[in-house]
Order: structure tokens, then C-alpha cells, then sequence
């Protein structure tokens, strides 16, 4: 059995540093107030994806991995851990060729592991939702314009 042709594999990876080098003094001078920048980010993050745009009569799908590491959150209101979070996403999408549409149907963390985003934040669930995308919904008007001219 060989992979369809249309299936691909998207990832990505991030790594954010701070303080960035030499800036670690600047927070210390003389008549300065106490400035923490709060970026509020963890220094690594991962989303791994596999996605088949038409694997079955116009119906695609794609599934996500997520994961972030632990960081520390700095803000007026509080500070504090936010531990690591790893979530798994799935979509459905089937494309209404006349129409020139496409309808998506999906889950942000299908497991459902509840996590916090930022310090006494609330915590997150799964997320439903759909949607529909009109793509070229004006092309056969500019179309046929154009050809009368």
C-alpha cells in the first residue's frame, strides 16, 4: 500500500530566548523602575500535522499534534507556573465543488485534556466549531464582465 499523492506532513517548531544578550542590565540602571517584560511565551513549542486534502470524493482531513513547554508568567496580576500542554486537534472538510465552497468541521483538543494558558486563567477544553469558506465568489461575474468587453 503507498501513500496518496496529496498528503503532507507541515510542522514546526519554536524556540524563544529572553532576556536577549546585553539587555539583562538594562532592567538594573539607576532611576529606572523595576521593568519585568513579561513575554509570557515558553521557550519551546512544537505542532506536528498530517493532512490529505481529497482522500475520499472530495473530503479532506488533518489531525495536529501540539505540545509547549512550562514557562513562567509575569503580569501585574500574578505571577506563576503554567505547566506544559499538549493537545491533539482534528478536522473534517469537504469541498462543495459547485459551489466553489468548502465546509470544515473540527475539534481543538479532541482529548479534552484540560490545561491553562496564562497564570489564574481559566481552564481549557475541547473546542467545536465549523465553517464554511466561499472561494471565487465573485470570479464568474468578473469572468463574464470581462469577456464582454
Amino acid at each position: 500500500m503507498s501513500l496518496p499523492v496529496q498528503v503532507s506532513f507541515p510542522s514546526n517548531h519554536f524556540v524563544i530566548i529572553f532576556p536577549f544578550e546585553g539587555e539583562e542590565d538594562f532592567f538594573e540602571q539607576p532611576g529606572y523602575i523595576q521593568v519585568f517584560p513579561g513575554f509570557n511565551t515558553p521557550e519551546f513549542k512544537v505542532n506536528v500535522s498530517y493532512l490529505q486534502r481529497n482522500f475520499y470524493d472530495n473530503v479532506g482531513f488533518k489531525v495536529v499534534w501540539r505540545w509547549q513547554d512550562s514557562f513562567f508568567w509575569q503580569s501585574p496580576f500574578g505571577d506563576g507556573i503554567i505547566d506544559p500542554i499538549f493537545t491533539f486537534d482534528a478536522q473534517l472538510t469537504y469541498k462543495l465543488e459547485n459551489l466553489n465552497s468548502t465546509l470544515k468541521f473540527g475539534v481543538n483538543n479532541f482529548i479534552n485534556i484540560q490545561h491553562v494558558n496564562n497564570y489564574g486563567g481559566p481552564k481549557m477544553g475541547a473546542l467545536y466549531f465549523m465553517s464554511i469558506t466561499f472561494n471565487d465568489l465573485f470570479r464568474k461575474k468578473q469572468e463574464q464582465v470581462g469577456s464582454r468587453q
